[in-house]
């Protein structure tokens, strides 16, 4: 019953259609659950009830499903990707529902590509907004600098004490008068 490749998958997930009986079916030979865990053997066989709220997820041990129950998170470790699935409430696509997503093994959501693309967007930006303001700031400070030279000039004081005090140069401070 496998494919070309003689390596069965490691996840089916199958959306119920109807009432879910198809997809709970154990009937040997015919019955969808039956062949995934005798014939193709794929480790987790995941059923989305989206009407009713339900994922189910099935890991083949030892030659027969064993449902698992979700983790204190409410989803379910998939160890061989170091992983959790679940169901996540959310838009995507334009679509505000359940949606089937992935976490890391803390508990984080993975993001989809969209999601990543968008949050390094934003982290350019404030890139970009953070080198404006250091840029500003070093302005300002080059500005304060300059003011501070001119009354120090204009109360008299000697250029290279002001160079000390600054770290302006003598040609910078010249400018300035």
């Amino acid at each position: 019953m496998l494919w070309k490749e003689q390596v069965p998958p490691l996840i089916a997930v199958e959306m119920v259609s109807g009432d879910g009986k198809a997809e709970r079916n154990s009937t040997p030979i015919t019955g969808k659950l039956w062949v995934y865990e005798h014939g193709i053997r794929i480790k987790y066989y995941i059923i989305i009830d989206a009407w009713r709220g339900i994922l189910e997820v099935r890991k083949l041990v030892g030659g027969s499903y064993q449902l698992l129950q979700a983790n204190e998170r409410g989803n379910y470790p998939i160890e061989e990707l170091g992983v959790e699935i679940g169901m996540w409430f959310g838009e995507y696509e334009n679509m505000t529902t359940d949606w089937l997503r992935f976490w890391d093994s803390e508990g984080n959501l993975l993001l989809t590509s969209a999601e990543y693309a968008e949050q390094e967007r934003i982290h350019a930006e404030l890139s970009d907004k953070r080198a404006e303001l250091s840029d500003k700031r070093a302005e300002l400070a080059e500005k304060a600098l300059r003011e501070t030279a001119r009354r120090l000039l204009s109360m008299g004081m000697d250029i290279n004490t002001i160079v000390q005090a600054t770290n302006l140069s003598i040609e910078q401070i010249n400018q300035l008068t």
